[in-house]
């Protein structure tokens, strides 16, 4: 049996929040358990074995993108 659980979470923050965000996913994967919650959902992972890390990085003019992405089993 198989479950679909979907998390997402946008919003505008200072480098700082986005700083301490991270910090706080560093510390999920130190714990082997990474907790996503607002006021409507919640999912918990539980990252396990080898882990694979995309990271791309995109710059226009003044525009500019960062998406990383980890995939477990």
């Amino acid at each position: 049996m198989s479950s679909i659980s979907e998390f997402k979470h946008e919003t505008l923050q200072e480098c700082e929040s986005i700083s301490e965000y991270l910090k706080v996913l560093t510390e999920g994967f130190e714990n082997g358990q990474l907790v996503f919650r607002n006021e409507k959902e919640h999912i918990i992972l539980r990252p396990d074995g080898p882990i694979q890390l995309e990271v791309k990085a995109k710059k226009k003019d003044k525009k500019a993108k960062l998406s990383i992405k980890f995939y477990w089993k």
